[in-house]
């Protein structure tokens, strides 16, 4: 395949013929590829086909196409024009082409963005799309917005509609690569797989009840254990198994075997009952294993909250609290309420939601986060902007849309709490 990919002379239709992820050919940026391909590709003249290499269960070649130096990404603003709600392509393109007009005869592309955008996303921010690198657009949309120049509109097709596109700044520049890649994922023959069901079955003639775990290490196996299956689970420690295994296990008795191998996509399974769980609360051997990690994390936290009220008295700043710590502080900026992540930290609502109560050049007190024990401090903060009536009107009916759908939601929840059924569907399913 490697030397038919070489004298292809049409890649994207040999990718979609021969490939099993289909990767669209397109331009890559350093890191958008598996380990093995990225380390090579940009150090190949254009027109070298490489592989192939073994990556994450399957084998990759890749051709190269073309290479250069572009943005590694665009800040732009759209229009997005929905050719059914135009009557037709033609005519959402000459509508495209009016608005480009209005454009240059200098009226507001925010102003035109509200009134005509029909992408719910930007229209009520003026159509910014913020910034964006290769890879997070549709193809057409992406190859207009990062080859043409700051300051361009130009109007551009997609699998969404039509688009008038503003490039308003290139970021960065690094090396694109243009490559075809075909791969094959490594699948089980008939062979492999009666070999493995064969293991499994003389496996099976030697356990029993009281030596499952005994025969599982002789063969050098490692024993899965699911602390908590339900009857309508349909997986087992991550991995998909079959309705009847979950079945068998609710009507077998505490260390039976079952009788069957179990088959799975991917495995053949040999099981056992390890014990049952009765109805209510459960005691603390029965959810030892659940819990535990986030007991240590718990009390972990109470260490590290301990060291961080230590560091915070007397302290005056949060670089002295970092100094006393032995670290750095942080500095993050454009934290929002609506969304409170800390960017390239981690989703920390308790403590974003502190920040905005404080006030500036004052360091809080220690903060118990998802990901680690915290202090923060306000270096300013900014206002938003005044919002005119129709992005006011417009915001007003999509929170009340998503209200009105979750309310749906909400009563059939308060019903089901509310019930009182017997779940008797593993019997059927």
């Amino acid at each position: 395949m490697k030397t038919q990919l070489a004298a292809s002379t049409n890649d994207s239709t040999f990718v979609s013929v021969n490939a099993d992820s289909k990767i669209p050919v397109t331009y890559f940026k350093k890191g958008q590829l598996s380990g093995a391909l990225d380390s090579v590709i940009f150090n190949v003249p254009v027109g070298t086909v490489v592989g192939p290499y073994l990556s994450e269960g399957k084998y990759e070649i890749a051709k190269v196409l073309d290479a250069k130096f572009s943005a590694d990404s665009v800040k732009a603003s759209h229009i997005l024009l929905n050719p059914a709600a135009e009557g037709g392509l033609d005519k959402a393109k000459a509508k495209a082409d009016s608005i480009k007009g209005l454009l240059a005869k200098g009226e507001k592309f925010e102003t035109l963005a509200i009134e005509f955008s029909q992408d719910p996303g930007s229209k009520n921010k003026g159509g910014d799309l913020g910034t964006f690198a290769r890879g997070q657009m549709v193809g057409p949309f992406e190859e207009a917005a990062f080859n043409g120049k700051p300051g361009d509109i130009v109007v551009v097709e997609s699998q969404f509609g039509v688009h008038i596109l503003r490039i308003e700044k290139h970021i960065g520049n690094s090396k694109i690569v243009k490559a075809a890649v075909v791969d094959k994922v490594i699948s089980a023959g008939k062979e492999t797989t009666d070999a493995a069901y064969t293991k499994a079955n003389n496996l099976h003639s030697e356990i029993n009840g009281k030596n499952f775990e005994e025969v599982a290490k002789k063969h050098q196996l490692e024993v899965g254990k699911a602390f908590r299956l339900r009857a309508m689970d349909n997986t087992l420690n991550g991995i998909s198994i079959p309705r009847e295994l979950v079945r068998w296990a609710f009507e077998a008795k505490a260390g039976e075997v079952a009788e069957q191998i179990f088959e799975s996509d991917e495995y053949f399974i040999i099981a056992k009952n390890a014990g049952i769980s009765p109805k209510g609360v459960q005691p603390l051997e029965a959810v030892k294993g659940e819990i535990i990690l986030g007991v240590r994390n718990m009390v972990k936290a109470r260490m590290l909250k301990e060291k961080m009220d230590n560091a915070l008295k007397g302290a005056s700043s949060i670089d002295q609290v970092a100094q006393k710590l032995g670290k750095t502080a942080q500095t993050v900026e454009n934290i929002v309420l609506a969304n409170p992540v800390l960017p390239g930290v981690a989703f920390e609502s308790a403590v974003v939601g502190t920040a905005f109560g404080l006030q500036p050049n004052k360091p809080s007190k220690s903060i118990e986060g998802n990901q680690g024990v915290y202090a923060v401090q306000v270096l300013s903060f900014v206002n938003p902007k005044e919002m005119v009536e129709s992005e006011r009107k417009t915001q007003q009916k999509q929170i009340l849309s998503a209200k009105q759908q979750r309310a749906w939601g909400a009563v059939f929840k308060a019903l089901m709490d509310n019930a009182d059924i017997d779940d008797n569907r593993i019997r059927f399913y």
